[in-house]
């Protein structure tokens, strides 16, 4: 398996589950995918954290995993917000939708939104592995 931390500097999880967050870290650290992982409950936290980290370090995670139904800001919200922002950047982070059930009827506002994938949780190795093939375009 090759290293990929040069490629992917950082993951942030989006999603009220604890459990699922520990779950989707443990399989991005197990695959080396990134050497930083970063986990939100909701989407206002996660919109705080994005606009502090670029404000204050210009820095951004490589791509996000946002659950869609989260108390305060859901999924939805979340990414139109992020689409939204006056600060460019943040509209550029590639953004993975993880739902609970099938995302079908969704697709057309996943689209509009810049989606590049919608999964069903739990993550798995197949489907981590074919997200991260399919945005950066590298072999792991």
């Amino acid at each position: 398996m090759t290293n990929h931390l040069n490629h992917i500097n950082s993951i942030l999880l989006i999603d009220d589950d604890n459990i699922a967050n520990y779950l989707h870290a443990s399989l991005i650290r197990k695959l080396n995918l990134t050497g930083t992982i970063f986990v939100k409950l909701n989407g206002k936290e996660a919109l705080t954290f994005l606009e502090e980290s670029y404000t204050h370090y210009k820095s951004l995670p490589s791509l996000i995993f946002c659950d869609l139904n989260m108390p305060v800001l859901n999924g939805f919200e979340f990414m139109e917000k992020l689409r939204q922002s006056s600060l460019a950047a943040l509209n550029s982070i590639p953004l993975v939708a993880l739902s609970s059930s099938a995302c079908e009827s969704d697709v057309k506002k996943m689209r509009e939104l810049r989606v590049h994938h919608c999964l069903t949780k739990p993550l798995t190795r197949e489907k981590l592995i074919t997200v991260i093939n399919n945005i950066f375009r590298k072999g792991i």
